[in-house]
Order: structure tokens, then C-alpha cells, then sequence
């Protein structure tokens, strides 16, 4: 797999999540067994989730065209996935998050280490 791809995946992979919980936040939390609704207060925090995660995929669409030209953006994927990912498990350990939602948030780690791998393996230009 090519790095262009790998980082398109990463971008689609955003925009899939932001999508749902955009769109649909209530047929995803059936498909995760989550039977905590979104309530209308909460729906706003949820719907700026959904926003961020959608514009980071787009920083990750312009980093596939060029990675070696766009390591701040893959600076700020490493940062933003690893803090969703402590973010979750601190609200999961010590207040409310549905464990339900772990894999899918804990894929977000495997990105950030992907990234962080990509900057140590890449030269700057």
C-alpha cells in the first residue's frame, strides 16, 4: 500500500464517522448497541465531533495528493487522533462513555501510530 492511498483511507475513514454521527447518530448507536440516545443538549457536542472529524478527513484527502509536502497536517492527525482516543478512555474509566464506541475510537490510535511512523520513516523535504 502506498502512503497517498493509506492517507486517502484515513481520509474516507473520517468522513464515514463524521457522516454518521452527522446524519445518522441514531442508526449508529443502534448498529453499536448503544441505547443511550442522543439528547437534543448533547446533540450539539455530537454534531461538532461529527464537523471536526469530516474537516480533518479533508486534511487528510489534501495530505494523500502530497505527504512530503504536508507533514504539519500529518503533525496535527497524530495530536488529534491520540487526543480523541485519551479523551474517550478518560470518559470511559471515570464518567460515561459507552465502552460501545472503544473499537471504533480505538482505531483512531492505530492511525495516529501509522502517521507518526510515516514522519519518523520520511525525510522533510
Amino acid at each position: 500500500m502506498t502512503w497517498p492511498l493509506f492517507f486517502r483511507i484515513a481520509a474516507l475513514f473520517n468522513f464515514g464517522a463524521a457522516g454518521a454521527f452527522l446524519l445518522a447518530p441514531d442508526v449508529l448507536y443502534q448498529l453499536l448497541l448503544i441505547e443511550k440516545p442522543i439528547a437534543p443538549p448533547a446533540r450539539l457536542y455530537s454534531d461538532a465531533f461529527a464537523v471536526m472529524a469530516g474537516i480533518f478527513g479533508l486534511g487528510y484527502w489534501w495530505v494523500a495528493a502530497d505527504p512530503a509536502s504536508n507533514r504539519n497536517l500529518i503533525w496535527l492527525g497524530v495530536i488529534g487522533k491520540t487526543a480523541i482516543v485519551l479523551v474517550f478512555w478518560m470518559h470511559a474509566l471515570f464518567a460515561d462513555a459507552p465502552l460501545n464506541l472503544a473499537p471504533l475510537i480505538s482505531v483512531d490510535i492505530l492511525f495516529a501510530g501509522a502517521f507518526a511512523y510515516y514522519l519518523r520513516q520520511q525525510p522533510p523535504p
